[in-house]
């Protein structure tokens, strides 16, 4: 199994409950909260036509842990007067929050500075190229 870097944890991620279909896990933040704003956590995932399932997640200490990770994708229906307001920059609200969970760990699993490898294709490689 050949793994490639998908993401590199800088902003801690947060406890999610299991909730209906939501799995329980960190959430880890994939978008900014602003339109043209760079991404809190540095990845590659959004850009992937299938979501990796074999995973490993590389700790600053040296430490690995086999992992699963799910993606989804939550469209949030702002106010329009929030929707239209702006940040210093000019950018508006970005209505799409990309997250991924990593399930069964806690936030004080997944440090800062930690690294998430996955599996993934050819396919997968020439669409995030795109």
């Amino acid at each position: 199994m050949t793994l490639s870097w998908l993401m590199t944890v800088q902003k801690t991620g947060t406890r999610r409950p299991a909730i209906g279909k939501w799995v329980a896990g960190v959430e880890l933040c994939l978008t900014a909260p602003w339109l043209h704003e760079p991404a809190p956590n540095p990845n590659r995932i959004v850009n992937l036509r299938h979501q990796p399932r074999n995973c490993e997640l590389r700790r600053p200490d040296g430490t690995r842990l086999d992992i699963e990770l799910f993606q989804s994708s939550v469209h949030i229906n702002y106010d329009d007067k929030v929707h239209r307001k702006r940040n210093a920059n000019g950018n508006i609200r970005n209505p799409w929050i990309e997250v991924v969970v990593l399930t069964e760990l806690g936030v004080a699993d997944v440090p800062s500075g930690s690294e998430i490898w996955g599996e993934i294709n050819e396919e997968d490689v020439d669409n995030a190229k795109k």
